[in-house]
């Protein structure tokens, strides 16, 4: 019963709509510390591949922000790191995306690793953890 309710209610809350041919926009009901909610983009490729990504807005929304998250060799560059590499996710610096690719097969495990790294990686960044830049 709780399962069943719970099943329920990600069904309605979380959704997918389709932007164009190769493009579905994944709306969640979560919010990331600013009050912004998450979003993430899943991109199809010819080849049955798929990308899943934040479209670098985690990244941004902190660095816009004053929170500087991507300055090479700084504590928050390497803490920043290390929660992609721990939800087996990647970082584009030069595009500030979270992002992982694969097939369909393993596409709801990646929605989930995505989702994961941009709340972690939100939290860390409005947690104003006193780490030298």
């Amino acid at each position: 019963m709780i399962a069943e309710k719970w099943l329920k209610e990600i069904q309605t809350t979380f959704q997918f709509s389709c932007v164009d041919d190769s493009h579905i926009r994944f709306n969640t009901p979560l919010t990331a510390p600013y009050g912004d909610g998450i979003t993430l983009l899943i991109t199809a490729h010819d080849d049955d591949r798929f990308l899943v990504s934040d479209q670098g807005y985690t990244i941004w929304n902190s660095e816009s922000r004053g929170i500087s998250m991507t300055r090479s060799g700084s504590a928050r560059f390497d803490q920043l790191q290390k929660i992609v590499h721990n939800n087996y996710a990647d970082f584009d610096p030069a595009t500030l995306n979270i992002f992982m690719a694969g097939t369909r097969a393993v596409l709801p495990t990646m929605i989930n690793a995505v989702l994961n790294t941009v709340l972690t990686v939100s939290d860390f960044a409005f947690s104003k953890v006193f780490l030298p830049e």
